[in-house]
């Protein structure tokens, strides 16, 4: 968080100091490279279940790595209901217009979700055009459209992936991220219509920058949308919940879905990660995080795409047939007592055991024949 960022945080409205300090013309950052990576499974879980009863969008964005994971609707455009909020606040910021009666309007606009507030700047902000505004200034090309209706502000469309990738460019924007991301930050519980705000991403945490969205905006006029969209652990982490049902249902039927989703992408506002992975022939040290009941001998390579997770480890034996002999087939079956072991699983210990007395049992045979034979 950068030294502005906190000053302006700190005093909700800024006040002209803060707003001088915006101003300072600069070029805004693209949003920055990213690496795509597989959805965590118990992202994938939860979606599984939320899915039945609503169509889900989840994005998450590391802003520092770059790593991203979403989900199949990720780049399918959702109505964004108060979210688009943000892109107004987002112009009228880049314009210097955000003073006086003005920043009023959009302080309220972004913490309480003032819909009266958003009616009034929607055209002082262009309107429709605040989607390609953000598109160029940002280099986003997934970010959404504008609505069919000139007014429709809630009926603009907006992705999860275009959204996640808008909040990590905001938040590098020493003219919009220091003001608008302070005003996410304090939230209103209630919203300016009564609505509590405290779902999705923020009922799991109240330490973020967030913006809410819920209505029936769709093309239709016939559904129901909840959005949960921000930035979580110290702006690390951009993420964007967008849930929808069609034909319309009362928010109430889609708090649950929309709170059980952003408690499996961000439990207690700790947002789940994928694992890391290491590329097709990289050696494996001894020590090295592997999954559970990888069997992986030190200097083994990994496939391409093998989680490096823990909690147990590369074991630092060599790969050599097993003492006192026996062959191919006595090695082999060494070999697999030292990766059941490695397991570290009850189920292991009786496999184990029980590959013991089979070692056991063809050592004693290879003697009887042997017996045999010479006889």
């Amino acid at each position: 968080m950068s030294p502005t960022r906190r000053r302006c945080r700190s005093a909700p409205l800024g006040g002209a100091i803060c707003l001088a300090l915006l101003a300072v013309p600069g070029t805004a950052n693209a949003t920055p490279a990213t690496t795509t990576v597989p959805l965590p499974a118990a992202v994938r879980a939860t979606l599984l279940t939320a899915e039945d009863d609503a169509t889900v969008a989840v994005a998450v964005l590391d802003t520092r790595t770059g790593t991203y994971y979403g989900s199949l609707a990720a780049d399918t455009p959702f109505p964004a209901e108060s979210v688009v909020k943000v892109l107004i606040a987002a112009k009228l910021l880049a314009a210097g217009q955000l003073t006086g009666d003005t920043e009023q309007l959009a302080y309220r606009m972004i913490t309480a979700s003032d819909d009266e507030a958003a009616d009034t700047l929607w055209g002082l902000a262009g309107g429709p055009e605040v989607v390609s505004w953000a598109e160029n200034r940002y280099g986003i090309g997934d970010l959404g459209s504008a609505p069919i209706s000139y007014g429709w502000w809630g009926n603009t469309k907006l992705t999860a992936h275009g959204l996640v990738r808008l909040y990590a460019a905001i938040e590098a924007d020493p003219v919009v991220g220091p003001w608008l991301l302070g005003a996410m930050g304090h939230m209103s519980a209630q919203a300016d219509d009564g609505t509590g705000q405290d779902f999705g991403l923020a009922g799991q945490s109240s330490q973020g920058d967030f913006k809410q969205g819920w209505g029936g905006d769709d093309d239709a006029d016939d559904s129901e949308q909840l959005n949960s969209t921000g930035l979580l652990e110290d702006g690390q982490y951009a993420v964007a919940v967008l849930v929808q049902h069609v034909p319309y249902e009362p928010m109430s039927t889609l708090l649950p879905v929309i709170d059980t989703v952003a408690a499996g992408v961000a439990p207690g506002g700790r947002v789940v990660t994928a694992p890391a992975t290491v590329p097709s022939g990289t050696p494996v040290p001894s020590g090295t995080p592997v999954p559970r009941g990888t069997p992986v001998v030190s200097g083994t390579a990994l496939p391409s795409g093998t989680p490096v997770v823990g909690p147990t480890t590369a074991p630092a034996y060599p790969a050599a047939p097993a003492p006192g002999g026996g062959g191919p087939a006595l090695a082999g079956r060494a070999g697999r007592l030292r990766s059941l072991l490695d397991r570290d699983e009850p189920v292991a210990l009786l496999a184990g055991a029980l590959l013991v007395g089979s070692l056991l049992a063809a050592g004693l045979a290879g003697r009887v024949r042997r017996h045999r034979r010479g006889g």
